[in-house]
């Protein structure tokens, strides 16, 4: 997925929107390509796992393997998906799609988002485009 730049999109309600949208369409292809619910099983050939934003090799076998499986298998597509679900949700609720108003009186009455949406903006500030102005 490409970048998506606070230089195109300078709200951050509407920067982590566009960024749970890509993780809902992620979830949603994974799902169809393995469907059902997740689940870690010691079967089979244990494999290697690679990334930490480097390629190196996180985990090949015994603990750390089982370590990075769990953490997959806790964020299955169906997960993913409740969660993409909630998050849009909330930023509904606080206005952040321009469709309705916003219940949240301070999303409302001020010319910024309010603190909620700004802790739930934070929960993607590992990923690029994050600007340090939007810490709540």
């Amino acid at each position: 997925m490409r970048e998506i730049s606070p230089d195109e999109i300078g709200d951050p309600a509407e920067w982590a929107r566009q960024w749970i949208l890509a993780d809902r369409e992620a979830a949603h292809v994974a799902g169809i390509v393995a469907p059902g619910a997740w689940v870690h099983s010691h079967r089979g050939a244990p494999g290697v796992i690679y990334g930490g934003g480097d390629g190196r090799e996180l985990a090949a076998a015994g603990e750390s393997l089982r370590a990075v499986t769990e953490h997959l298998v806790r964020h299955d597509p169906e997960d993913v998906l409740s969660r993409c679900a909630a998050e849009l949700a909330v930023l509904e609720a606080h206005g952040s799609n321009g469709a309705v108003p916003p219940s949240c009186r301070e999303c409302r009455d001020a010319p910024h988002p309010c603190r909620t949406v700004l802790l739930l903006v934070s929960g993607y500030r590992h990923r690029p485009g994050y600007r340090e102005g939007w810490r709540p």
